[in-house]
């Protein structure tokens, strides 16, 4: 045998009982017919580092196995995808790197002591080991890694935090623990659809929802968001346009109102001529309402419907009356 400079190791002779190394052998009791005159490369072998031979045997040894000997850091939330940094011995050709029963979702060999991990999802304590060719490392107290719950996920803000009661408004939703998200909801609808961006920010497109003031929720298997005055969310009504829109300044005249977000029937929903309120108000329909307009001073003023306290925003010029 021979131990290249490479590592690669060539043998040559007879090799009836595979000391050649590359695959040959003969069996039963025969005379050995199976021999090379010539060196031939041993298979599978790389890194070699020392050899030895005998009539009836070949070895080469190379590497030990792998061994970690501390993680940073040593814990890491059950939903996976921490970053960790394994040191230890032998990892230059890692072929495997395992939380526990699960291999991590990624990994990179950065010397022969270091490999950066991220880890699988799990739950509680458990030994990472890294394999090579060499073998897996053993276990022990250096390569403990402990899942620990990730916390509930909170709301620190919503961007805009005010729209139509018709919804299709894009809201960003800025806090923490967005992870796994299962439901987003504007006070006890769902949201029409969301995208989780990053642990700390979903965008999300409000439903069609009643007019008023709601709490904007995020519900992950953890936990849903505790409520608090930074997820408050404001569907509004909204005035699109009033026929007619001028009058004398005595009032008195018919206005049909159009828009979105009012409620049916005689009362629950309010309009104002500038700051003055309208009288004979009757919704037929969520959309349209009938009302008697108030005396006001010769002007243009704006036309909020007012429904479950919450007025609707400037419109112009679909929103303004002109007195004359």
């Amino acid at each position: 045998m021979a131990l290249l400079k490479t590592g690669a190791v060539v043998s040559w002779g007879a090799g009836c009982r595979g000391q050649l190394g590359n695959g040959t052998a003969a069996s039963g009791r025969i005379v050995c017919s199976v021999k090379s005159d010539v060196p031939v490369e041993a298979t599978g072998l790389s890194d070699v580092k020392g050899i030895s031979a005998g009539g009836f045997y070949s070895l080469a040894f190379g590497p030990a196995a792998p061994a970690v000997i501390g993680l940073n850091p040593p814990q890491g939330l059950e939903g996976g995808g921490t970053s960790v940094s394994i040191s230890g011995t032998n990892f230059t050709q890692a072929t495997a790197v395992d939380f526990g029963s699960a291999s991590a979702t990624s990994f990179t060999v950065n010397s022969a002591t270091s490999i950066t991990a991220v880890s699988p999802p799990g739950t509680g304590t458990i030994d990472v080991t890294v394999t090579t060719p060499e073998g897996t490392s053993s276990l022990g107290v250096a390569d403990r890694f402990k899942y620990v719950p990730f916390p509930p996920p909170k709301v620190g803000k919503v961007k805009p935090n005010i729209g139509p009661v018709a919804g299709g408004t894009i809201v960003t939703i800025t806090g923490s623990s967005f992870i796994e998200v299962t439901s987003v909801k504007f006070g006890s609808v769902k949201a029409a659809s969301f995208t989780v961006n990053s642990a700390t920010s979903i965008t999300a497109v409000s439903p069609p929802e009643l007019a008023g003031l709601v709490d904007v929720t995020v519900t992950t298997p953890i936990g849903t968001s505790a409520i608090s005055t930074k997820d408050r969310y404001k569907f509004t009504p909204t005035v699109t346009n009033l026929s007619p829109n001028t009058g004398p300044s005595a009032g008195g005249a018919s206005v049909t109102v159009t828009g979105t977000g009012f409620v049916v029937g005689k009362g629950p929903t309010k309009f104002k001529f500038g700051t003055t309120t309208a009288t004979s108000v009757n919704c037929t329909s969520t959309t349209t309402c009938t009302l008697v307009d108030p005396a006001h001073a010769v002007g243009t003023v704006d036309v909020k419907a007012v429904v479950n306290k919450t007025p609707s925003p400037k419109n112009p010029p679909g929103d303004q009356f002109t007195y004359e």
